[in-house]
């Protein structure tokens, strides 16, 4: 086995919650805040105290061990006294109030700890806060791909870049009307008639971003119909516009 991050405190919730009942107080169960946050960003956790007192704040990450990422003392704001090593330059208290983690990478996400110690004179007096950071890459705009098979028209949504995406299609008929969502990232439309113009639009997302495609009107499908390629569509019309701006000059 190898060494145990420096500061791992090993945590063994059965004696932990021995512990509470004989001191008479409830086992402590923080409510856990989801915190999301773009790769290469900021992830903020806030510092939750309620006293006027001198206090000490350690925030720490859960990996098997709980282990000490950063300790700082509220009568000397400028500085943490303790950083570890592996998050050394990318880990800071911004203000009083929260925790700032840098830089955030995929392999950043899971489970932190916040607890902010009073230095008074009553024993056991503290807050304790838990986060669930999860870090993602942001969605790009998304492509249409339309194809057809007999009588049904395929509508393909995909995207080159985003973590945890979601696909869903809006269906416009009439601009005073709700639009009609539809889950998923293919969309099988059968039957379609000559006076049928409704557009369909993909929207991705994920919790840190949201992507919308140019909307497609449908129209009706014929087997022999090629597929199409939105994205080549706009790259085409990006290059005749750059033609047209350079036989202007």
């Amino acid at each position: 086995m190898g060494e145990d991050p420096q500061g791992a405190i090993p945590i063994d919730p059965v004696l932990q919650a021995l512990c509470c009942v004989a001191l008479g107080r409830p086992t402590p169960v923080p409510v856990t805040l989801i915190v999301n946050t773009r790769i290469g960003e900021t992830a903020r956790f806030p510092i939750n105290h309620h006293s006027n007192e001198k206090y000490e704040v350690s925030f720490r990450r859960r990996f098997l061990v709980v282990f000490k990422i950063l300790v700082w003392k509220s009568d000397h704001p400028a500085k943490a006294y303790i950083v570890h090593p592996r998050h050394a330059g990318r880990v800071a208290v911004y203000g009083k109030d929260s925790v700032l983690l840098r830089d955030a990478q995929f392999n950043d996400s899971g489970i932190y700890e916040i607890h902010t110690d009073y230095l008074g004179t009553e024993l056991r007096n503290n807050d304790w806060e838990r986060f669930d950071l999860r870090v993602f890459e942001p969605v790009c705009q998304p492509i249409v791909i339309t194809s057809c098979t007999a009588s049904s028209l395929h509508l393909n949504c995909s995207v080159s870049t985003g973590t945890n995406v979601t696909f869903r299609w809006e269906r416009q008929s009439d601009p005073a009307v709700n639009a009609t969502i539809y889950e998923g990232a293919t969309l099988e439309l059968n039957n379609m008639t000559d006076t049928e113009r409704d557009t369909y639009t993909c929207i991705v997302s994920n919790p840190v971003s949201v992507g919308c495609s140019y909307p497609v009107t449908a129209g009706p499908c014929s087997g022999s119909r090629d597929t199409e390629s939105y994205k080549d569509r706009l790259e085409e019309n990006g290059l005749k516009s750059r033609r047209q701006t350079k036989s202007e000059m």
